[in-house]
């Protein structure tokens, strides 16, 4: 299961250590991509989310449509799904799971 977005692995050289191999390699694998933001989009979410709250000009009315445009909650729910997926697998059908997220320095 790659955290990353598909499109992101392609363009890269497995030979070189990245991208990801042929799942015809590995018969019984089942390979996911799961497009979770990486972790500057995360920290700018979160960045945010907190001079939202903290400011101090920030009224009840726009709240809600301010705090969906910090992507925050989208970004919170997308991991929390996928790792109920991932749990999933592992909890429920008893398989085995390798998570791996691309050249993991920027996840």
């Amino acid at each position: 299961m790659y955290k990353s977005p598909c499109s992101n692995l392609r363009l890269r050289s497995p030979t070189a250590g990245y991208g990801y191999e042929s799942t015809s390699n590995y018969p019984h694998c089942k390979l996911t991509f799961y497009n979770i933001q990486n972790i500057p989009a995360v920290r700018d979410g979160a960045l945010r989310l907190t001079n939202l709250v903290q400011s101090p000009t920030s009224n009840d009315l726009d709240f809600s449509s301010k705090t969906e445009d910090t992507k925050w909650l989208g970004i919170t729910r997308d991991v929390l799904n996928k790792a109920w997926h991932t749990a999933a697998y592992v909890h429920f059908y008893r398989l085995p799971v390798m998570v791996h997220c691309t050249h993991g320095s920027d996840r």
